[in-house]
């Protein structure tokens, strides 16, 4: 609690947004930094491997493998990237059917729950979609593990309002 209570009066959202705008302006500048580059080439060379390997992929941790010819842990920092690249079409679809599964229904259910059920809902998608875009630009299949774990939080409380209103229809 008093980490907490520290960590806010310490805060600084100004100085939070100025280092945001100053990142934003240093990725749109022609400069663009290592970092930029350094992903870009990332991204191209992920598509090169799914290209190269679409159905099966070129292996989990293969990216690394071609990519440095050493085993080390480099990855595109793009988690749909990293998937197509190292699983191809085999593990690519089922991560497809894991996100529909997950979110079908959602827009149904949050406009007929009620004002408990919707902030529950909210939350789980805040926290899904953070982690989702999260893992479109850092970390790899691992370190993504909060979008494999949030997925089927939002599925299941889908199906828990679901089975809510029925009952209550039924009723």
């Amino acid at each position: 609690m008093l980490a907490s209570v520290l960590y806010l009066v310490s805060w600084d959202p100004l100085a939070t947004f100025a280092f945001t705008r100053t990142k934003f302006q240093f990725l749109m500048s022609p400069e663009k930094g290592a970092s930029t580059l350094t992903r870009a080439a990332y991204f191209r060379a992920a598509l090169r491997y799914f290209a190269e390997s679409p159905i099966g992929g070129i292996g989990l941790g293969g990216f690394a493998q071609r990519q440095l010819q050493i085993p080390t842990r480099e990855y595109p920092h793009n988690l749909v990237l990293e998937i197509l690249s190292e699983t191809g079409i085999v593990g690519f679809v089922p991560f497809i059917g894991l996100l529909a599964a997950s979110l079908r229904g959602y827009r149904r259910e949050i406009q007929s729950s009620d004002s408990r059920g919707r902030i529950l809902l909210e939350s789980a998608l805040a926290v899904t979609m953070f982690a989702l875009l999260n893992a479109m630009v850092s970390g790899d299949i691992n370190d993504n593990r909060m979008v494999f774990v949030m997925l089927p939080v939002v599925h299941s409380l889908v199906a828990q309002q679901h089975s809510c209103c029925m009952t209550e229809r039924a009723a």
